[in-house]
């Protein structure tokens, strides 16, 4: 018997959501094929067969939730014996894996009897997060296999303790046909985690400001009227382009943080994410080496990408590696918004929000004046970036928006 384990198909992925199964039990696949599919860190992925033989138990429901590691299904392969060596006859098929209805992310009752006996089991990561948030290993119960202890048991410890000192909340008493309940499973979920990590684990600051965007229209306009009419430009990429440029001037925006030493670590080519709004919920898809598009292909770049991200058609691959991140409410904007505090993508340090464009007075050689105003608000990580650089790297974005010639030079 061969048993599959649920793989890491994402970055520091702890878990993911089963969304189908493509095959039943008894059924012949070969190595390689689709077996299921499921949701993690926004993207469904197909899992192939690491096997040729028979389906011999697929024991989670449509919908549960597994941790890595956890045997997702077992496979007869013809040799008679388990990855982890021979099993007896009244143990094939059963042994290390979970009924249908076990809870997947629960831990077992004995796992902190078991760590006490021993030195718990800890990757060193999760061993130095535990001790800088104080948490005791032995009074935890793993649930990685074999009672590991991961990541997100010593951060779900921290949760649990902020939830026993929490008071109580009167909550509205309605009958149950007048309340709709949204579980907090799949995408949603991972976007709760997401959030409450940057919210809690950043020294988040956002500094707003406007610029005046009549000369990158202008260039959007000219540029359109000497290429492919087809194609229209957008002010997304035009001012992603200024943006993608300054960047390269102010390498400490386009960094990310180490996880086990909390280095900043600079990157030379930007890797933009851009957050678009899904069925599925927020999603940042990246352009790889932005800095070396010309703005006709990362208009290209950043148009496929949303639009993949709109259908469900984005990888793992597609999300991973951002540098530095852009959001817009522009298209959507119909109130006059005027500023935001947007939350960081972590790693990532930094992310700039823009607005629409719209008409707005302002001074111009003592005159008051018609102007077209964009709004901005960027957030950063103030452990890692002082109010002088991000003044500064401010300065420059003005700049390149304002100038956009400069930015294409």
């Amino acid at each position: 018997m061969h048993e599959f384990l649920l793989p890491d198909v994402g970055e520091g992925i702890h878990e993911a959501e089963l969304l189908e199964w493509l095959v039943v039990v008894g059924a012949h696949v070969e190595d390689g094929e689709p077996v299921a599919v499921v949701n993690t860190d926004k993207v469904t992925v197909e899992l192939p067969s690491p096997v040729s033989g028979v389906v011999t138990a697929t024991p989670w429901d449509v919908g549960d939730v597994l941790q890595v590691g956890q045997v997702l299904m077992t496979f007869d392969t013809g040799t008679g014996a388990s990855a982890a060596g021979p099993v007896s006859t009244e143990q094939e098929g059963q042994a290390n894996v979970p009924s249908r209805h076990e809870t997947p992310s629960a831990p077992t009752a004995s796992a902190p009897m078991a760590a006490a006996l021993g030195r718990p089991i800890a990757a060193p990561s999760t061993r130095k997060l535990a001790a800088e948030l104080g948490v005791d290993l032995f009074l935890i119960a793993g649930s990685g296999p074999g009672g590991r202890i991961l990541r997100h048991d010593v951060e779900r410890s921290i949760a649990d303790d902020r939830e026993v000192a929490r008071p109580t909340v009167d909550r509205p008493v309605e009958s149950d046909a007048l309340v709709t309940r949204e579980p907090l499973t799949g995408v949603r979920a991972v976007i709760w985690q997401h959030m409450a990590t940057s919210s809690t684990d950043l020294a988040t600051t956002t500094s707003t400001f406007t610029v005046r965007t009549e000369a990158v229209e202008a260039l959007i306009h000219e540029v359109g009227r000497r290429t492919d009419t087809e194609r229209k430009i957008g002010v997304l990429a035009a001012t992603s382009m200024c943006v993608v440029q300054a960047l390269t001037r102010h390498p400490r925006f386009n960094a990310t943080v180490d996880p086990d030493n909390h280095d900043l670590l600079m990157h030379r080519n930007v890797h933009l994410g851009v957050a678009v709004a899904s069925p599925n919920g927020l999603t940042v898809p990246v352009v790889r080496d932005a800095e070396t598009l010309r703005l006709s292909a990362l208009h290209d770049a950043i148009a496929d990408r949303a639009a993949m991200a709109r259908t469900g058609a984005l990888g793992v691959g597609d999300l991973r590696g951002g540098t530095f991140t852009i959001s817009s409410t522009g298209g959507i904007e119909r109130a006059r918004v005027l500023s935001t505090q947007p939350i960081v993508n972590l790693p990532q340090v930094a992310l700039l929000w823009m607005s629409r464009i719209r008409d707005e007075p302002v001074v111009e050689a003592g005159n008051i004046v018609a102007g077209r105003v964009m709004s901005c608000s960027l957030s950063f990580d103030h452990r890692y970036i002082d109010g002088e650089d991000a003044t500064r790297f401010i300065n420059e974005i003005t700049e390149m928006i304002e100038h956009p010639l400069v930015a294409m030079s």
